[in-house]
């Protein structure tokens, strides 16, 4: 059963898309600082993501399920997110401060979800498969900040982070679905 990982995919991709690409304009607008600085935030978010990734290969040595890493970990990036939605008018420092986080949460969840993905095949058939699944992220790389942009009108505001963490959150249930194992046939008596 793949087609949960293939709508957890594009969502997945479309999110961090929107952290990626708005790297250095979220700060920008939540901080009100000089474009210069504001900058760095690409810089940050490529930092955060390298942590979260080493983060997660640690845990995959210590033997934790990566349906374990990956569900616990978009769970709580989706709270973060919603929580940055909530306090990026009134604690602005805090709302940057979960989105960091957030990103360290989300890093490894690509290759997680490709991977659970992949798992479910034979070799053979595994290299057809990659080729879908990843397009099928690329599209939620597009259309996801468009429709986040369209809806939010601003890529720092309230509404940008609430819809972001609603598609987050989604994320842990297609994985959840898809993870679960197959039900034994009935046997007929």
């Amino acid at each position: 059963m793949l087609l949960p990982f293939a709508v957890a995919l594009p969502l997945y991709v479309g999110v961090e898309t929107v952290l990626s690409g708005w790297s250095a304009v979220i700060p920008g607008r939540i901080l009100a600082v000089d474009p210069g600085i504001a900058a760095l935030g690409t810089s940050a978010f490529w930092t955060l993501m390298a942590l979260g990734r080493f983060g997660a290969a640690t845990l995959r040595r210590l033997a934790v399920p990566p349906t374990r890493i990956l569900t616990t970990a978009t769970c709580v990036a989706a709270v973060l997110m919603a929580a940055a939605g909530l306090l990026v008018d009134r604690a602005p420092g805090w709302a940057l401060g979960s989105l960091a986080a957030v990103v360290v949460l989300l890093a490894p969840s690509y290759g997680l979800i490709l991977g659970l993905a992949l798992d479910r095949l034979d070799p053979a058939r595994s290299a057809a498969v990659t080729g879908a699944l990843v397009a099928c992220g690329a599209v939620g790389g597009t259309a996801i900040p468009t429709l986040i942009l369209l809806i939010g009108r601003d890529p720092a505001s309230e509404t940008t982070f609430l819809v972001a963490a609603a598609l987050c959150a989604l994320v842990p249930l297609l994985v959840l679905v898809a993870a679960r194992p197959p039900r034994p046939a009935a046997v007929p008596r």
